[in-house]
Parts: C-alpha cells; structure tokens; sequence
C-alpha cells in the first residue's frame, strides 16, 4: 500500500513494482490523473489491471498477472539469440593480490576460467604512474592482444556470484534491443535525468544498480536498464573494434589527458561525457555483484557490523584526504571546460556518486567543499590549509580541556585521527608538547610519547 505524489510517482513503481506479488493500493489524489487508467499498467513489468470496486475515489487498486514471474526480471519479453555469446576480455590491476583474492579470485567465473572461452588479462599494478594514461594503455594492449566483442575493467574488490554471466549475457542483449548504439555501461552510476529533489520516501536514488556494498543492495527500474550520467569506475564494460554488434561500433576512447593520481581515476564519468559528445549514451546494468563484501560475508556474524563500519570510515577517510579533494576538483574542472564550458555535452549539471559540477563550478560532498570552473589551484591550496588549521586548534582546545583525544566515534575515528589527516606534521608537535596518550584507531595501540621521547 503506497502513498504517492504525483510527480514521484511513476518512478516509485517501476522502483517498487517487481517485489509485487498480488497488488498495489495508491492512495491519494488519483482523480484528474486517474493513474492514466489503463495505460499505467502497461508501464510496469508483466500484466496488471486497474480493479474496479467499491472504494473512494481517492484510491486505486492495481493487481498483477498471477502467471507472471516477479523473479527473473531479465526474462522481460524482448528478442533473444540463443547463439548471443560474445567473447569478454576481463582485464583487472591487482596489486599485491589480497583484495583479489578476497574477493574477484573467488568468483567462479574466474575459478572456471580454464574451461571458457573468455580471457583474463591481470596486472600486479601500476608503478605508480598515473591511472589515465595507464588505462588507456591497457585497453590498447587488450584489443590488440585479443579478438574479443567485449572488454569488462574490474576492481579486484568485486565479488561476481554465479548467476554473473547469465545475467551479463541477458543484460547486454537487452541493451543492444534498447540501445544498438550504447557507450559504455558499468554495475553502478547515476541515472542521466537525476537532479537533487525534496527528500522523501520515494525520491529517487541517486546511485542506482542491482549490487551490494557496505552501504547496502542498491536498487534501480524494473527494465534492469538506466541511461546513466556517471557509471562507477568499480566495472567498466566497453564494446571493442571487433564485437559484432552493429551501431556505432566501439566505445569512445579512455582520455589519457584526464587527471588522475595512482589510486584516483574518474574515467566512469569521463567516458560517459564523451560518449554524450558523440551522440551515444550510457547505461547501469542491473547485475547481481558485491563490491568490497565478500570477506565481510564470510566472517562471523558477530563481526560484520564491525567490519562493515571500518570500511565506511576507511572510505570515507580516502575520499575526503586533501589530495582527494584535489584531485577530484582538478578533473571536474577539466571535464566541465571540455564537455560543459564547450557546450559538446547539453547537461546543465553532471553529478557523480560524492561530487557534481556544472560550467561555473565544481563541489566535492566528502570534503563539503566548492570552488569555482575554471580551477583555481591557489584558492584551493588556502582553503585546504585553513581547514588543517581548525582540526588543529579543535585539536588543541580538546588537549587544554584536558578531554580525552582517544574517544572513537562509531567508525574508530579519534580527534587524533581526524587532525592528523588533514595536517599530520603539526598534530604530532602539539600532541608532543602535550605528552599525550595517542591512539590512532580503536584496534590500533601507539606509545605514550614519553616511552619514545623520553622526558618529554
């Protein structure tokens, strides 16, 4: 039983619709809407009826087919080729190996890789080059060492369960249907038509998929296919020269002139951009896979929470680091004069999972900061500074309060930690003129000062 306003509401069903066994009752002012009668059931998955009754005006019931499937929504009647088997280069930077092993190494798709036609092409790292012209070179490497239809980027930290190459294989013949002419497409991403909106139980995510992380399972539509404005650089599946799939051919080039650091690439959104230029869009797949989970899932159940928690303020701790937010403001700057400023991309604003930026300027969420398109690097630089500035004096207003710099919020982040992340040098000196007790983090133990520094 739904309450809906009227401009939320189509979204909010075709978001609700496939968990509906038997009905749907809408409350509220149906009447000069009036659902579109019949038309409404013709917008959501499977078979549905308005059912006539004796009820207020103001409500209306909808009720499914009961010989439709609410399960495999991939089944979605559209023309299938039963011979649609396309070649896939998986191509994945490792590391030192852990999180692959944790995670993608554990897939049986990998596992199996021995008896399928599919190739994986696995790199230990980058040699601390950066990660865009790395990337690009590659793919390049990808396409000329193998004749594959598709190349799909993989974190190492992504877990594909069983079902994942059924319900790829599904997903890219739907897209073809829909869209011959598609860009690329990822697991993850925000939908092309989002824009910030009043909060409310139906508001529609911003990040949408069928996956899972450790801020939950993601939903999206009921087509299992949304036109995206950023897709998450977590998976990447681009078509190459040689797939067979008709349209407009291979995917748009990976830029190997967009900033980027060695741990830091928003090649999701600037690919996206691109294919925008050329008149192509690009897609979120719904695909079944956990990002940075299965380890967790693994653990005992005791454990999880806690888990789960480290990896929140680990990410959060990442993308809000000074050199983050410069690197992140350093690419919105670039995209927004290649595509937004040039007028190439008619967007008014593009927005990622944590940042957004338009032709006048840019804004990083984790860091909550803004600053103006074109980039001005010396503004930034002081911005940054002042902030280092107030965690240190917040820092040492704590020490003279004689509060305790220990206490952990309930993602292990201590005052210590938080000062010293913005300005490590000058938290160590007040902590030492201090002879304080420091603990970075709940599970990891530092010294008193005086063990290491003697007197002091």
């Amino acid at each position: 039983m739904v309450a809906l306003p009227a401009e939320q509401r189509h979204s909010a069903l075709h978001m609700s619709s496939f968990v509906v066994r038997r009905c749907i009752v809408l409350i509220g002012s149906v009447g000069e809407h009036s659902l579109e009668a019949r038309d409404l059931g013709l917008r959501l998955p499977g078979v549905w009826t308005v059912q006539s009754g004796q009820w207020p005006s103001s409500i209306a019931i909808i009720c499914r087919d009961p010989g439709y499937s609410t399960y495999r929504l991939q089944q979605f009647a559209f023309p299938q080729r039963a011979d649609f088997r396309p070649r896939i280069v998986f191509l994945s930077i490792i590391g030192d190996g852990r999180q692959f092993k944790q995670h993608l190494g554990r897939s049986s798709i990998y596992r199996q890789r021995a008896s399928s036609k599919h190739r994986w092409l696995l790199v230990n790292g980058t040699d601390r080059q950066h990660l865009a012209p790395y990337i690009a070179s590659l793919r390049a490497r990808a396409e000329r060492e193998s004749s594959s239809d598709l190349l799909l980027f993989l974190h190492p930290d992504l877990y594909l369960p069983d079902t994942f190459e059924e319900e790829l294989l599904l997903s890219v013949q739907r897209l073809n249907h829909i869209d011959p002419n598609w860009a690329v497409a990822g697991f993850f991403g925000v939908p092309l038509d989002w824009s910030p909106e009043p909060s409310s139980p139906w508001s529609r995510p911003r990040v949408v998929g069928r996956g899972g992380d450790h801020y939950g399972r993601y939903t999206m539509g009921w087509s299992n296919v949304t036109a995206a404005q950023c897709v998450d650089e977590t998976a990447l599946l681009l078509r190459t020269r040689r797939g067979q799939f008709g349209g407009a051919g291979a995917s748009p080039g990976f830029d190997a002139a967009l900033p980027s650091a060695s741990r830091i690439w928003l090649g999701g959104t600037g690919t996206v951009l691109e294919g925008l230029a050329q008149g192509r869009r690009s897609y979120v797949l719904g695909v079944d896979v956990l990002h940075q989970m299965k380890d967790i899932l693994d653990s005992p159940s005791e454990d999880r929470h806690r888990f789960i928690d480290e990896r929140r303020w680990q990410a959060m701790h990442k993308f809000s680091s000074a050199g983050s937010t410069i690197m992140h403001a350093t690419a919105m700057s670039y995209m927004s004069e290649k595509y937004l400023r040039s007028k190439r991309v008619d967007l008014k604003r593009v927005f990622a999972q944590n940042c957004d930026f338009g032709p006048t300027s840019w804004r990083d969420e984790m860091a909550a900061l803004e600053g103006p398109v074109p980039l001005d690097p010396v503004w930034l630089q002081l911005a940054l500074m002042q902030r280092a500035t107030i965690s240190v004096e917040v820092l040492e207003l704590l020490l003279s309060e004689r509060a305790d710099v220990n206490v952990a919020n309930r993602n292990g982040a201590t005052p210590v930690l938080m000062a010293a992340q913005e300005n490590i040098a000058e938290s160590l000196e007040v902590l030492l003129d201090a002879t304080a007790f420091v603990r970075l983090r709940a599970r990891h133990y530092g010294v008193r000062c005086e063990d290491r520094h003697g007197s002091r």
